[in-house]
């Protein structure tokens, strides 16, 4: 999997994984991408990035030692707060051009 989360651009494919569990998650490979690997994306505003991760490697029998970047859980408490707060200023700036 590319560290730090691959900005690539260029040809992919993606395919979408549903758990047992109802989660879902999205594998994703740039053909063009400097970095080898696939990404793993989820739910950025889930409360438990690990639990997630766990389960997802344990569907697909992968060991977590191929992983070799992963979102903390202050990592994704921060992102939700920087998506809510992102959804709040652009209702204000809709709200002041009606």
């Amino acid at each position: 999997m590319p560290a730090s989360g691959s900005k690539a651009t260029g040809p992919s494919t993606a395919v979408m994984l549903k758990t047992a569990a109802g989660h879902e998650y999205m594998l994703l490979h740039h053909f063009e991408s400097p970095d080898p690997g696939t990404e793993v994306l989820a739910c950025e505003g889930s409360m438990h990035p690990e639990r997630d991760l766990e389960e997802l490697l344990g569907m697909l029998e992968l060991e977590p030692e191929l992983v070799t970047w992963r979102l903390t859980r202050e990592e994704a408490l921060a992102g939700q707060r920087e998506l809510q707060l992102a959804t709040q200023n652009m209702r204000r700036r809709r709200q002041g051009q009606q």
